[in-house]
């Protein structure tokens, strides 16, 4: 193999990497402001689920819910 092909396949191997680096942080950054978004709309789910009991809305669990008077 000569001296020239070995650089020009580190050279290709070199940009390739910097292309993965560049996807990767990319990829890193989009992951943890998804983790952001989730954690929010936990806290907001929590929040609305605890204002739903707190409101004395009906229990989701069919077994609990009173059946009306007028059956």
């Amino acid at each position: 193999m000569k001296q020239n092909d070995l650089s020009e396949r580190i050279e290709a191997l070199e940009t390739r990497l910097a292309f993965q680096d560049d996807t990767i942080d990319s990829l890193n950054q989009t992951v943890t402001q998804l983790n952001d978004d989730v954690q929010i709309l936990k806290a907001q789910l929590q929040f609305l689920a605890e204002k739903n009991r707190s409101d004395g809305a009906p229990s989701a669990n069919p077994n609990e819910v009173e059946i009306p008077p007028h059956y």
